[in-house]
């Protein structure tokens, strides 16, 4: 008899453990670009070792294995203000049945980016666990927020949806934190995609670098020094002067722009000093802000845009002009795709910033422009062209 009866609750337990399903497993993009939070479900193998985290930690917050879970993960793209909701079929039933929606988006008010994630565990009728957990993010660069690059890999994505529902279970303490997304490996890996990086240096800064200052520069390749430069405030006497910031203007600025530019000129700073290379060899370099331009037209066409107080220098070694250029900053109408338009951060125009550095150095042409939207530096210099990721 005893054995009879304890086969009895043997066979009972079993039907009970055969019984916990995981009825909706849902994650949801709202208000944020694909391009900033792509789909990595896509991946499908990535896809089957998530749902298998995901079972491991139901696993040990029920005390058994036996979970049914579906063979997908839904993911849906919300473009208007619909939300995930849970969903448990309307029939009755004895069964526990586990519900989990993960959500990214940005916030009704402000610009910031949270990931929420709802978990349901219901026995019947009863709702034995009903939590939700929410974090804000942030990518590790500032630079990376205001262009179209991925703020995480497939990595990153499954550490903080296991973080989350390790919250909601109870499996881990919650603590009311930003979560940094990414790092400088997986943007290299980005870049890497599109150029190979034969060798990486660092530039090494001491002083003020933002800032009107002396300042020591060093190019470094892992300790060893390959350039070396030092930065001083002011010019060492000499002769002659240097070309006024009008003349590069005319000659300069619409010769490789194509820009012919109208305004009243006005300089509204200048600064100047003294670079002596490590080999002592000494150039004189002259910055100069003008105010802003009023009205600027091609010579064939009318430019769309508006070009925002340019930057004009010049690099001269004794009395020779070694290098002239002009930085300035140039807002373009841009495309927006209908699907990506209640991405849009702000309200302002649909107007992208490029920054963009145009001159002549030994009497080569150059060009660095710096799209905010790519976060991607394109670079001219005498016929050849190269390119490479930039974050601050």
């Amino acid at each position: 008899m005893k054995r009879f009866i304890l086969m009895v609750l043997c066979f009972l337990f079993f039907i009970q453990l055969k019984s916990q399903e995981v009825m909706q497993l849902e994650h949801s993009l709202r208000w944020v670009s694909e391009y900033n939070f792509p789909n990595l479900l896509e991946n499908k193998s990535f896809e089957h070792e998530l749902i298998q985290k995901i079972k491991s930690r139901l696993s040990q917050k029920l005390a058994t294995d036996q979970i049914k879970m579906p063979d997908h993960i839904n993911y849906r793209l919300i473009n208007a203000f619909g939300k995930s909701k849970i969903k448990f079929p309307k029939t009755s039933t004895k069964e526990t049945q586990i519900a989990i929606t993960s959500a990214i988006t940005r916030s009704t008010v402000g610009f910031r980016i949270l990931w929420s994630m709802h978990v349901i565990v219901k026995s019947g009728k009863k709702i034995i666990l009903d939590n939700t957990m929410q974090h804000e993010l942030e990518p590790f660069s500032v630079s990376i927020r205001l262009s179209n690059k991925a703020w995480l890999d497939e990595s990153s994505f499954a550490n903080v949806f296991i973080q989350l529902l390790e919250e909601c279970l109870g499996q881990r303490e919650y603590a009311n934190k930003v979560i940094t997304l990414g790092s400088l490996d997986m943007v290299k890996k980005q870049v890497e995609q599109q150029i190979q990086i034969d060798k990486e240096y660092t530039l090494a800064v001491c002083g003020a670098m933002m800032k009107e200052s002396n300042a020591l520069y060093r190019l470094l390749k892992d300790s060893a020094i390959i350039n070396e430069f030092y930065y001083k405030e002011g010019w060492d006497k000499g002769t002659g002067g240097l070309l006024t910031s009008e003349y590069i203007v005319k000659s300069l600025f619409s010769s490789l722009t194509g820009i012919e530019l109208y305004y009243s000129y006005e300089s509204t700073q200048v600064r100047q000093g003294t670079i002596t290379t490590i080999s002592g060899n000494k150039q004189r370099v002259k910055l100069e802000w003008l105010a802003e331009l009023t009205e600027e037209i091609s010579s064939d066409e009318i430019v769309e845009g508006k070009i925002i107080s340019p930057i004009t220098g010049q690099l001269h070694q004794k009395e020779s002009l070694t290098a002239q250029f002009v930085l300035y900053l140039e807002h373009e109408p841009i495309e927006i795709k209908w699907r990506d338009a209640h991405f849009k951060m702000g309200t302002e125009d649909w107007m992208e910033s490029k920054y963009s550095i145009v001159g002549e150095y030994n009497n080569q042409p150059f060009e660095l422009v710096y799209k905010e939207i790519d976060a991607y530096v394109s670079i001219f210099l005498g016929g050849y062209r190269s390119s490479c990721s930039f974050f601050n």
